[in-house]
């Protein structure tokens, strides 16, 4: 009797575990720290195969602020960027993670450190 209501708890945790990954696919948590005296609002996001890329969010000066991306479910594999076009057009890219799978899952942090003609920004 004991094994068997060990063995329907392991049966349940794992469908639990299961149900619980299903339902939340796809999303990675990125953290964008503004350690500057500036406001950003001119940031985009994008990852392989994003049919529009995403704006993230105005980040008041010396703030941060945590940003949930839900990838799409057709997504496999690839990189993710933030990138900003500058004063001639360009796009300014930065790599937040050079590879990821479907079914990825993380809290990314970056951190923009200075803002002069250019952005530098790191990631943790």
């Amino acid at each position: 009797m004991k094994k068997r209501s060990i063995v329907i708890i392991v049966i349940i945790a794992i469908i639990s575990f299961t149900a619980a990954n299903m339902l939340n696919g796809n999303r990675v948590t990125l953290i964008i720290n503004n350690e500057t005296s500036k406001n950003i609002d001119y940031l985009k996001l994008n990852y392989t195969g994003l049919k529009k890329d995403i704006d993230i969010p105005v980040i008041k000066s010396n703030d941060n602020i945590k940003y949930k991306v839900d990838i799409d479910n057709d997504f496999t594999e690839g990189s993710m960027n933030i990138y900003y076009v500058d004063a001639n057009n360009k796009k300014v890219k930065f790599i937040v993670v050079g590879y990821f799978e479907k079914g990825y899952k993380d809290t990314i942090n970056v951190s923009i450190k200075e803002i002069n003609d250019e952005i530098e920004i790191t990631t943790n």
